[in-house]
């Protein structure tokens, strides 16, 4: 089995700091009617997460613009594949 290239998460909160870290935007996945958030697997995503986790603070503002954003995603996307089920 190939490993995943990817690394995936369905936390909007982490996903909204990895791109406000990055200025890298995610890529959208669904998987049982779920948004899964994608980016690349690199170092730099990793570090991210590590500092996030560890309480890296964020501007505020910023990070609430890019979760609503990230949020609307989601919705949109999940509202798309019901659509597509009849």
């Amino acid at each position: 089995m190939k490993p995943r290239e990817k690394f995936e998460t369905k936390d909007l909160w982490l996903a909204s700091a990895i791109t406000l870290l990055l200025n890298t935007p995610p890529e959208y996945k669904l998987e049982g009617g779920q948004t899964i958030f994608v980016f690349p697997k690199t170092d730099a995503v990793y570090r991210a997460i590590g500092e996030y986790n560890a309480g890296v603070s964020l501007p505020v503002y910023t990070y609430a613009q890019i979760t609503k954003r990230l949020r609307s995603e989601m919705l949109t996307r999940k509202s798309e594949s019901g659509k597509n089920k009849f």
